[in-house]
């Protein structure tokens, strides 16, 4: 009963509000334009006030949450392995590759982006052990 308060209390009611009230034919419905504004009202309110207080909710009510797994050995082994692969074929071809830019956006990621968006800014690189 927890889970399915916190599903409805986070859903998604703005995007079907409001497509279905800009059906409303203005010439039939006299005060269509009042159904307009209080569906972004509701809009608005259900996406700022309670998109902010879902975090704190779910924390109150002890809503068990997933937490990051970590990646299987199966998992490690096939993604280091298909760094191999790309990394072989971009010697041979003598091109750079998906692997080199993937490696520049990681890089960019961890360096800017991750530290001016994340709290809490812990890199993990998954490796073999």
């Amino acid at each position: 009963a927890v889970d399915q308060f916190v599903m409805m209390y986070g859903g998604l009611r703005g995007a079907v509000a409001f497509a279905l009230v800009l059906l409303i034919d203005p010439a039939v419905v006299p005060h269509a334009h009042m159904f307009v504004t209080t569906t972004i009202a509701v809009v608005y309110w259900t996406v700022f006030v309670q998109g902010i207080t879902i975090k704190p909710l779910v924390k109150f009510l002890n809503v068990k949450t997933t937490s990051e797994k970590e990646p299987s050995m199966n998992e490690r082994i096939t993604g280091r392995f298909m760094d191999h692969i790309i990394s072989g074929m971009e010697g041979i071809l003598g091109e750079f590759g998906n692997l080199k830019v993937r490696d520049m956006y990681r890089q960019l990621d961890i360096k800017y982006i991750k530290p001016c968006l994340l709290r809490e800014n812990k890199v993990r690189d998954p490796k073999i052990r």
